[in-house]
Formats: C-alpha cells, sequence, structure tokens
C-alpha cells in the first residue's frame, strides 16, 4: 500500500508544529503555513501522488507532492522530509519566486528543527577534525543543525526567530557546497508560478493571500537518518 494523501495530512497536522516559529527573509515556517498547505491538498489543488524515488519531492510544475515509493507508515525522519518539501509547496501556493537557496535553507531548517522536537538527542558537535572528514552534505547538516540551536528553534526560546540574513547567505552557501544544489546561484529563482484554487473555497484563497506571511506569532531534499553519519 503506498504513502497516501491521509498519511501527509497527518504529518501536516501534528500538534508538534504548533512549536516552531521562525522566518527565512520572505519564507515563514510555523503551523499555520503547513496548515495552509495542508487545506490545499484536501480541495486536490496541491495533489499527493506515489513518487518512484526514496524520499518526498514536491513538482512546482504540476503543483503536486510525490510520496517516497514505498509503504506507511512514516517515522519521524520520512515526516521531517516531508515537512521540507512542504516548505516548498507553501512558498509556491504563496507565488514567491525569490531565492531558490533561501528555499532551500528554510526547508533544511524546518525539517531538522521537526526531527529535533520529535526525537532530541545529544548535540554532535562539528569539530574540526569531524569537519575535516564530513562530506558537502555533512557539513551542511551540521551548519543548519548548528543554527537550529544558536537560535533556539527546537524551544520556546526561539519560536518566532527571524534568521539573519549573514547566517542565510552562510547556510546557502553549505547548500551550494552539496553536489545536487551545485547548479543554485544567489540569483536562481524559485520560479513560482503560484498554485490556483480550482477545488477549494476562493474566499478562503483569498483571506490566505491578503494574510500569508505575517503570521510568525504563536497562538528534493535529502532525507536525514539518525544516528547522523557522514
Amino acid at each position: 500500500m503506498p504513502i497516501t494523501k491521509a498519511d501527509v495530512l497527518a504529518v501536516l497536522n501534528d500538534p508538534v508544529l504548533n512549536k516552531i516559529s521562525f522566518s527565512v527573509g520572505a519564507i515563514v515556517v510555523n503551523a499555520e503555513a503547513f496548515r495552509i498547505v495542508a487545506r490545499y491538498i484536501e480541495a486536490g489543488d496541491v495533489q499527493v501522488v506515489p513518487g518512484s524515488g526514496t524520499v518526498a519531492v514536491y513538482d512546482r510544475g504540476k503543483n503536486r507532492i510525490e510520496t517516497p515509493n514505498r509503504n506507511p507508515p512514516l517515522n519521524f525522519t520520512d515526516g521531517a522530509q516531508l515537512l521540507h518539501e512542504c516548505v516548498h509547496a507553501f512558498s509556491d501556493i504563496n507565488g514567491l519566486s525569490g531565492s531558490a537557496l533561501d528555499d532551500e535553507v528554510a526547508g533544511y531548517l524546518a525539517q531538522l528543527t521537526y526531527a529535533e522536537i520529535k526525537n532530541p538527542t545529544r548535540p554532535i558537535l562539528a569539530s574540526a577534525a569531524r569537519l575535516r572528514t564530513a562530506s558537502p552534505m555533512g557539513r551542511m547538516v551540521f551548519a543548519m543543525q548548528d543554527t537550529v540551536r544558536n537560535y533556539n528553534l527546537h524551544n520556546d526560546r526561539g519560536f518566532g526567530a527571524k534568521i539573519s540574513g549573514a547566517d542565510i547567505f552562510r547556510l546557502g552557501q553549505a547548500v551550494r557546497a552539496v553536489p545536487q544544489y551545485a547548479g543554485l546561484k544567489e540569483t536562481t529563482k524559485t520560479a513560482a508560478a503560484g498554485v490556483s484554487v480550482v477545488n477549494g473555497n476562493q474566499m478562503q484563497a483569498l483571506r490566505e493571500a491578503l494574510t500569508r506571511g505575517q503570521r510568525i506569532g504563536r497562538r528534493p531534499a535529502a532525507p536525514i537518518a539518525r544516528p547522523m553519519i557522514f
């Protein structure tokens, strides 16, 4: 049995998401953003289809999430990687045609923040020796983990944090160093055309369009396994 729309919606409605709130430039990552993605999925304006790969992928051109080619249930690492793709879906729903690197930074920070909250672990410190032997993906993950901890994105102290421009740039360079993202430049745009509301409630979509990006306050991305060995 493939991973279904219901499995994806279960992740997007996880109460843990109420503990996450930060922004990367114009990209807002919080529970309300994920609930908006869930509403588009429920209406069928963002589709969920079985994919052929090992991880979830958001296809901007077709407005659909392709799920991993295996059977449920999803574990917390699967859920974290799926949320990464849902960050891209939310940017698309917003019609944001901003930096593709910023979009990846937001996705990876969401992925690692969710994983840390769902399965708290002792930090693996990025020592000089460990960084020398780490893969580009490993170095990028270390940089993201350090940012999650430095901004306290995984606890109440970091709720509503705004990632600084300097840190966004630094993390973007770490993303670019990973071979699968080597083609991205600082000027590369997401080319988001937006998601048309065909089956959903038009008035609800209008309200979201007017207020999205202002909900910071409370009230394919690669899979990252734990323990992490690079």
